[in-house]
């Protein structure tokens, strides 16, 4: 119980977000030698001096900096899950270690290692495209808050000072709307400061949530009942509690023990709770099959091949498959977002400025017409 305490406990700490793509680098070429039948610590030296690390800049240094000391943690008779604990674990998932220490203890590194550093690969690509896929619309919104910060600050006055000097007696058409024009174009700048202060604040709230366990939780759970973000948080949650048994019954453990220990370490809410349903019906005597099926993880391609592989007696593939065929879909799901996403959003922003460059020429119009009584 503590150990599975020790493992949740990490696994709601955040980590870091920079860093992320030499990451992925060390840990795809230290699987690639590991999985070669290469001596981890000679590797973890050589890794250091890869032209991708060399050369200036903090981050290089510090990545320089750690390998080196995993390197004389090696050295000194340590072993890797140890090692990665000591000056890795803020940038991998909760289960990598507890994975690999599974592995060592079965001499199994070779076999282990490369898929736990092909499921973070994949999923630290799967957040970078669905971090581009967020930024986009943002990146939308302040053009077009931009743009229509230029129209109300400098022509909205001067069509204003027009119609009031073509209608000075007041006679203009519309009286409403320019008086809507004009309050807007007065309150602009406080509008636009208070709304860039709310942003700020949710971004901060956001990360100090994300930085403790429970407000980790709960962002996810309020992603979870939203239309869009339910589906990708699902799938997220699908690859990586199929990746993270993957890990485990690649060490030789049998499925009970798997989905108990990936249950116990896996990050997601949705991946966390449905491990534990699934270890519980494990537990109570339930066949594989059956226990996976009961889940309802709504696709059932993947209890196809979960089950497929449990009568085979496989379910390292089966799992595997599930794992991959995730992040493929969740790769689809991204593609069709950035599709659909981009011309809606420029028929939008037409749509928004095309409203006010025909409310301001509709009223000038209206005005000239009815000051020169057509």
């Amino acid at each position: 119980m503590l150990l599975a305490e020790s493992i949740l406990g990490s696994a709601g700490a955040a980590r870091p977000s920079h860093d992320l793509r030499l990451l992925c680098f060390v840990m795809d070429r230290l699987a690639m030698a590991v999985g070669s039948g290469m001596p981890l610590a000679p590797t973890v030296r050589a890794l250091a001096h890869e032209p991708d690390l060399a050369g200036g800049g903090i981050r290089r240094a510090a990545w320089r900096q750690r390998l080196g000391l995993v390197g004389g943690d090696l050295e000194a008779g340590r072993t890797l899950s140890e090692a990665f604990e000591r000056h890795l674990q803020a940038y991998l998932p909760a289960h990598f270690v507890a994975a690999l220490r599974c592995a060592e203890q079965a001499d199994c590194v070779g076999r282990v290692l490369p898929l736990l550093a092909a499921h973070l690969v994949a999923s630290i690509r799967a957040r970078h495209r669905l971090r581009g896929a967020l930024t986009y619309p943002l990146i939308q919104f302040t053009v077009m808050a931009s743009i229509i910060s230029a129209l109300f600050v400098g022509v909205v006055p001067q069509f204003l000072m027009m119609s009031s000097e073509l209608a000075p007696d007041g006679t203009s058409p519309s009286p409403a709307l320019l008086q809507t024009l004009a309050a807007i174009s007065a309150h602009l700048g406080p509008v636009l400061l208070l709304a860039l202060g709310a942003l700020f604040g949710l971004n901060l709230l956001r990360w100090k949530l994300a930085r403790r366990a429970g407000g980790r939780r709960a962002l996810e759970a309020v992603c979870e009942i939203l239309p869009g973000a339910g589906g990708f948080l699902r799938r997220r949650g699908l690859a990586d509690a199929a990746g993270a048994l993957t890990a485990f019954l690649a060490t030789g453990v049998d499925v009970s023990a798997a989905a108990h220990w990936a249950a116990a370490s896996v990050e997601t809410r949705w991946a966390r709770r449905h491990l534990r349903q699934f270890a519980a019906a494990l537990a109570a005597g339930s066949p594989g099959a059956a226990a996976w099926t009961a889940l309802a993880v709504r696709s059932p391609l993947s209890d196809w091949m979960v089950c497929n592989a449990m009568a085979r007696e496989r379910p390292l593939e089966g799992f595997q498959a599930v794992a991959d065929w995730a992040q493929d879909d969740l790769n689809r799901l991204y593609r069709r977002l950035l599709l659909w996403l981009e011309p809606a959003l420029i028929l939008i922003n037409a749509m928004i400025v095309a409203a006010v460059v025909y409310a301001l020429v509709g009223s000038l119009l209206s005005t000239v017409y009815a000051i020169l009584d057509i």
